[in-house]
């Protein structure tokens, strides 16, 4: 995604400012949101047999947004990872491709 550069610089600070945290807290961030990753590119196999790239598009994006809106909601790691396992990863996965997806068909 364009903004991911800018995202992880930022959530650099947040997680030491706000969740209190270190490199260790960074690190099993980032790791549970390669999990969810994987997860998500093991949905989206299945999904795509069942619905549209569009609706995929549509619903990952509000997933997403409603799981960011808890994450800073509710800042704690706990939060933050379970978001990340079960929603960052998959949703981001879904969205990234689909949109890929749908733009190297109208090209």
């Amino acid at each position: 995604m364009i903004g991911e550069g800018f995202g992880r610089v930022v959530f650099i600070p947040f997680v030491k400012d706000v969740l209190h945290g270190n490199s260790v807290t960074f690190g099993w961030i980032l790791s549970v949101q390669g999990l969810g990753g994987i997860i998500g590119s093991l949905l989206n196999t299945r999904l795509h047999k069942f619905t549209s790239s569009a609706r995929i598009i549509a619903y990952s994006g509000m997933i997403l947004g409603v799981f960011n809106l808890i994450a800073v909601t509710f800042p704690t790691v706990r939060v933050l990872l379970a978001i990340y396992l079960f929603g960052g990863g998959p949703c981001r996965h879904l969205f990234c491709w689909h949109i890929y997806i749908v733009a190297a068909n109208c090209a």
